[in-house]
């Protein structure tokens, strides 16, 4: 049909999954809706430029868990980018609590875990599969957070059904 054939075109080829989604993918799917969220909290507790440079931080974390050996050069470069981030972006007061600080942490670590699991993952899946496995998941956790931390009941609140407006 048409539809497969633009399908095809944008994403490219793919076959059938390769596997059945697994533990794997629903772990996957947990650190990616724990890093949104742990995101978003630490942006409210922390400064945006504290946030900046904590978050430059997420590379390096990625060397550290990949378990790798890494050239001198990638290291240096790595190096590189978190020092321009936080030469450009510690230009202001920095204002953080203790929460603050452990907030953005772990969403430094959770975003570097993301990073090493999708290298993982995708090795053994097209990225269109990993996203069929693991979209649905990660919505009913992300509506399931979003509902015990009531900003689900505060965006119901705010809509107005008649006009489909917010």
């Amino acid at each position: 049909t048409s539809d497969s054939k633009v399908w095809s075109t944008y994403l490219g080829e793919f076959s059938q999954p390769k596997m059945k989604p697994t533990r794997q993918v629903w772990l996957y799917s947990l650190i990616f809706t724990l890093n949104i969220a742990s995101g978003n909290v630490s942006l409210n507790l922390v400064t945006v430029n504290l946030n900046q440079v904590l978050r430059s931080l997420v590379p390096v974390m990625v060397l550290i868990l990949s378990n790798k050996p890494v050239s001198f050069a990638r290291r240096r470069a790595v190096g590189t980018v978190v020092v321009g981030v936080i030469l450009a972006t510690l230009t202001d007061k920095v204002h953080a609590g203790l929460i603050g600080y452990l907030t953005t942490l772990a969403s430094v670590v959770l975003a570097s875990l993301k990073v090493v699991a999708s290298v993982e993952l995708l090795s053994s899946l097209h990225p269109i599969e990993l996203l069929f496995f693991m979209a649905p998941h990660a919505f009913w956790q992300c509506v399931i957070l979003a509902t015990v931390f009531g900003e689900a009941g505060s965006v119901l609140n705010e809509m107005d059904f008649r006009t489909a407006s917010v």
